[in-house]
């Protein structure tokens, strides 16, 4: 009866080998009860059931006569949603910044994709490092700002009050990652992200001479980004930041073209 299942969206379309002998298919979800349900027209090669407020785990899917409420076959299936922080990197290092853009140098650019089978969303962004360890309440909700203005930068600590990641081409939290999808975002909501604590240690330097910006050539520290998910605990990775090629500007993030923030693979990172 049933030939297969994919979702497009959070439309789940269900393959149908032949509809001999039923007029309807009914989803339970895995309580017993029913998610679902659409008729059956005679010939019907496929038949699509609305899944928007589905949540994860097994599903029974039925094949039934309506004239006496009997199941003609049934299946079950595992609906389950992967939303995997495949890599990020800062857009130094992509094609994404130019001096013409509104894309900074030290935007956060991330890739996430949803390997699961079901569809999911990404609800929060966070961020910690070497240079500031922001405290992070349930669900990725930040505390308040905790600054220790005579301590190193290791144990600097710093948050932004109720920070909110802002992507460009107007995306917003939460985004909607469906089935096989990867996408590319650019967090360009702070800025000073990747330079939060450095000027304690003159790694950072405002000068009035050159009425601009510079970065001490070869700065190294290891940052993380973390991913909040709908349906799963977070997931991270973390990547050791070094400053290279840096040149001084009116503005810190605005760098010549040619400079570049690396990142690599922290031994052990996701």
């Amino acid at each position: 009866m049933f030939n297969g299942f994919a979702f497009e969206e959070y439309t789940l379309n269900i393959s149908l080998a032949t509809t001999d002998g039923y007029d309807e298919i009914v989803a339970f979800d895995s309580d017993g009860k029913q998610f679902a349900s659409t008729s059956v027209t005679p010939s019907a090669g496929q038949v699509s059931l609305d899944f928007t407020d589905y949540s994860p785990g097994e599903y029974r899917f039925a094949a039934v006569n309506s004239d006496d409420d009997t199941v003609v076959s049934e299946v079950t299936e595992v609906l389950e949603p992967n939303i995997e922080l495949v890599d990020w990197q800062t857009a130094s290092e992509t094609d994404m910044y130019t001096s013409e853009n509104s894309i900074a140098l030290t935007d956060i650019v991330m890739t996430v994709e949803n390997t699961g089978n079901a569809p999911s969303k990404l609800t929060w962004v966070g961020y910690e490092s070497e240079e500031f360890t922001p405290e992070w309440a349930e669900e990725g909700t930040p505390e308040p700002v905790k600054l220790n203005q005579t301590g190193t930068p290791k144990s600097k600590e710093e948050t932004a009050f109720d920070y909110q990641a802002e992507f460009n081409s107007d995306r917003e939290l939460p985004v909607a990652v469906h089935v096989g999808e990867k996408l590319q975002l650019v967090d360009v909501n702070n800025r000073q992200l990747l330079t939060s604590g450095m000027d304690n240690d003159r790694s950072v330097v405002s000068s009035e001479e050159t009425k601009g910006w510079s970065v001490q050539q070869g700065v190294e520290y290891e940052f993380t980004v973390m991913i909040g998910r709908q349906y799963a605990e977070r997931d991270s990775m973390t990547k050791t930041v070094t400053w290279e090629n840096m040149g001084t500007s009116e503005i810190m993030t605005n760098q010549p073209e040619d400079s570049l923030i690396r990142t690599s693979k922290t031994e052990g990172s996701n």
